[in-house]
Formats: structure tokens, sequence, C-alpha cells
């Protein structure tokens, strides 16, 4: 029996997600890098986590919310946890490349 699109697109965010999250160790590293990484995909009214890893300006985009986390005076170690929630998702999903970004 083969899966449906809706099935199949499912299981591709679940295999994103799984990668991203059991890549880490600590329960509440994993809820934090969790939290991080919705609130920047809610910044930018990203609905998928395959929409996240394929956006074309995705090196704008983390500079845009960066600023935006510096303009809300959020403390620098609360910036450099998003920056590396996002760099966890790229390189457990990207076969270890990021894709050039910069971070």
């Amino acid at each position: 029996m083969s899966l449906t699109l809706k099935e199949q697109e499912q299981e591709q965010e679940d295999k994103i997600y799984s990668n991203f999250v059991n890549s880490l160790r600590s329960a509440r590293t994993k809820e934090v890098y969790d939290s991080t990484l919705k609130q920047f995909m809610k910044f930018h009214n990203i609905e998928s986590y395959s929409a996240l890893l394929h956006m074309d300006d995705v090196q704008e985009k983390i500079k845009a919310y960066i600023i935006e986390m510096v303009n809300r005076e959020l403390s620098t170690s609360y910036v450099n946890i998003s920056i590396a929630s996002l760099r966890n998702l790229f390189e457990m999903n990207e076969n270890g490349s990021m894709m050039a970004i910069k971070f």
C-alpha cells in the first residue's frame, strides 16, 4: 500500500524533526532548541520544517531574526542558543553541510 501525498509529507516532516531532536542529548536542550526553532519559524511565518530547510533566502532571514532579537534586547545567550538550534537543524538534515550558510 503506497502512502498518500499528505502522508509522505508528514513522514518527511517527522524525519526532519527526528534528525534534529534526536541529535541532542539533554531533555532540557531538546526543549529549548525546539522552542527557539519554533519562534524563528513563527517570526517568518514558516509552516513546515521542509519549507525552512529549502528557503531561498535563509541567510537573510537568519540575519533579520538576529537583528530582531538584539532590538528586543534579548540576552546574548538566548541569541546564541537560537543560532545553535538553527545550525543543528541544518546540519542534521543536509548531510552535515550548512548549505553555505554563514552564522
